[in-house]
């Protein structure tokens, strides 16, 4: 597909607000907003606020998303897609992807990490941001209540077109995370915390002390390697949300 060729909805311009919690942002944009511009596409774009972000410091943005009808800027190429399926792009095409608090609303998020690869350049970037399932606080929640998400159960999602793949949410835990990045030829290079909140803080000691007893079990297997990814201190210890830095590998 011709990027040229993709427009955004004539949409008015409002203020956007981020389909997720408030500052689940906030690591991504200290991170990424500190790096080089170059040509990205931001999937999905939700009403566009990291788009805008991006747009503000120069990047070469192009947005995507299955529903076009949350994206709200005027002047960002918008391209309609399902991160289910094969994405309409060149191979090789982008600088660096982000995706934004989506893959745990998909059915088939290996999909999508494999046409990031495709799409990226030998030594491009993923910035991936999704929800925390995993920290103590969730674990928790699980043992009183048997439930991870509210939102999980309900299926509760922000869209204007009723396409049953545009409502879906998924407990996506980094562990499994993690394996997909690597078999869709990335390598994870920083695991950041996101929107952490006081009540997080304070459960800091009860996650050190998860991590303590962890330690003692072996490491030489497979079962060691997703105690060690699933208690990540970003992901134990952390917040809603995590970011995950990832570099596409020249052999992809």
């Amino acid at each position: 597909m011709n990027l040229s060729e993709a427009v955004a909805p004539a949409a008015p311009a409002n203020r956007l607000n981020i389909i997720g919690v408030d500052r689940s942002h906030d690591t991504l944009r200290r991170i990424v907003g500190a790096r080089a511009p170059c040509r990205i596409l931001d999937v999905p774009a939700g009403e566009g606020v990291f788009c805008e972000f991006l747009r503000n410091r120069g990047w070469d943005v192009h947005a995507a998303d299955i529903d076009p009808g949350n994206f709200k800027l005027r002047d960002v190429p918008f391209t309609r897609v399902n991160l289910n399926k094969a994405l309409p792009f060149d191979d090789a095409s982008f600088d660096a992807v982000s995706c934004i608090n989506g893959l745990h609303r998909l059915l088939f998020p290996e999909v999508a990490l494999r046409e990031f690869s495709r799409i990226l350049r030998p030594g491009g970037r993923l910035y991936v941001n999704v929800n925390n399932y995993s920290s103590v606080w969730k674990r928790l929640r699980f043992f009183a209540t048997g439930s991870i998400d509210r939102m999980i159960e309900t299926q509760e999602c922000i869209q204007t077109i009723d396409d049953p793949e545009a409502h879906i949410r998924l407990p996506l835990m980094y562990p499994r995370l993690r394996a997909m990045l690597t078999r869709s030829g990335f390598t994870v290079l920083d695991v950041q915390p996101a929107a952490i909140t006081p009540r997080d803080r304070m459960l800091v000691p009860l996650a050190m002390l998860v991590l303590g007893a962890t330690r003692l079990l072996p490491k030489a297997d497979g079962l060691g390697m997703q105690v060690a990814d699933g208690n990540h201190r970003a992901v134990l210890a952390g917040g809603a949300y995590i970011f995950i830095d990832a570099i596409k590998s020249a052999a992809a």
